[in-house]
């Protein structure tokens, strides 16, 4: 108030306008100051959830790959037919290939059940066979229309002629218990 008098009157009555003013000015800094530190958390918050969707659009796509690999061995399990061994499809398939008479034996594995689908296997003995004619017994039980499952494989070359090979291949046919 003496600020007013020593300027020489000129303000006075004036003193409630000019306090009034600086008032709202802090109130107005304090309102923005607020909003500052609203938008600052919501900032941070954005950012978390887009960090989030990130994540989540990773997973789906991972899920994608992952359902484009099952899904045509799905549609495989749901294939097998009702009565099939592992053996039989493999002596069909040996059959087509012409290497009927180089299956040299089969024995049977342990029938597993595991999760409402079963898996019964066969080990495969196949004696003299060119490489051509071993990569399309796999291809082929690679391609059958049952879920065939080569578990084990192992090959040598034979001493007499090493162009012709000697396998030993276990095979589980997978179908659905039941």
């Amino acid at each position: 108030m003496r600020l007013f008098e020593s300027i020489g009157g000129r303000f006075k009555g004036s003193e409630p306008v000019y306090l009034r003013g600086a008032v709202a000015l802090l109130i107005a800094c304090a309102v923005l100051y607020a909003l500052y530190l609203s938008t600052a958390s919501k900032e941070k918050k954005l950012e978390a959830k887009k960090a989030e969707l990130a994540s989540f659009d990773k997973l789906r796509d991972e899920y994608a790959t992952e359902l484009s690999i099952a899904a045509p061995l799905e549609k495989k399990l749901n294939q097998t037919r009702p009565g099939l061994s592992a053996g039989s499809i493999i002596e069909e398939i040996a059959s087509g290939i012409g290497i009927k008479k180089n299956v040299a034996s089969f024995k049977p594995l342990e029938t597993r059940s595991d999760k409402g689908y079963e898996q019964s296997g066969v080990e495969v003995k196949v004696d003299g066979v060119t490489l051509n004619q071993l990569m399309n017994l796999v291809y082929r039980m690679e391609k059958h229309e049952s879920l065939l499952l080569v578990r084990e494989f192992s090959m040598k070359s034979r001493f007499d002629n090493p162009d012709l090979f000697d396998a030993r291949l276990h095979v589980e046919l997978v179908s659905r218990r039941p």
